[in-house]
């Protein structure tokens, strides 16, 4: 696997930057839309400088996205995504069961102060978050809630924004019979 990155010339004398990308077997390009001027001026030298720094800036970023995908890393900035905002965002997706994932975000909200990051969810916060439910609602209400804390995590894996969902190492709360008469 290899990126490089390369100088085509054009018409006029400048210069189009492009990606040279090696991967898997298969080679593709990614054109930049960035040109280097012809000539020698210190404006010229000076703006071709920014440009190539820029272009080496983006080739590494590229190479560190092959990277992480390849090895299954995932990148900071995913990890330190607000979950709070994530869950309100797939809650709005739900339909009729929107209203049951507004009630949970609100009391999610409560519990961490209206923010936490993926990468602060654990299993000992999870622990707490089901202490936290069982003391504001009822027993089977908290498993609904609890359950839709695992959907969303389980999405977020599936999003690629964290790497295994912490849910599978904590025991679920368990469900209260109820009578119905």
């Amino acid at each position: 696997m290899s990126v490089k990155l390369r100088k085509k010339n054009l018409a006029g004398g400048k210069k189009g930057l492009y990606l040279d990308i090696y991967h898997n077997g298969q080679r593709h390009y990614d054109f930049l839309k960035l040109y280097l001027e012809k000539g020698t001026s210190s404006r010229i030298v000076a703006a071709n400088r920014e440009t190539l720094e820029l272009a080496e800036t983006i080739k590494t970023q590229k190479q560190n996205e092959i990277n992480h995908a390849e090895y299954r890393l995932i990148p900071k900035f995913k990890r330190n995504a607000d979950f709070i905002e994530y869950f309100k965002k797939i809650g709005e997706s739900k339909g009729r069961s929107s209203k049951v994932w507004r009630n949970v975000l609100n009391y999610l909200e409560v519990f961490t102060g209206g923010r936490v990051v993926f990468k602060n969810i654990d299993e000992l916060w999870l622990e707490k978050w089901q202490r936290f439910l069982l003391e504001k609602v009822s027993r089977n209400t908290a498993v609904g809630y609890y359950a839709l804390t695992k959907v969303a995590l389980n999405q977020a894996v599936r999003d690629r924004i964290i790497q295994d969902n912490p849910c599978k190492r904590v025991q679920n709360i368990k469900r209260q019979d109820t009578e119905r008469n």
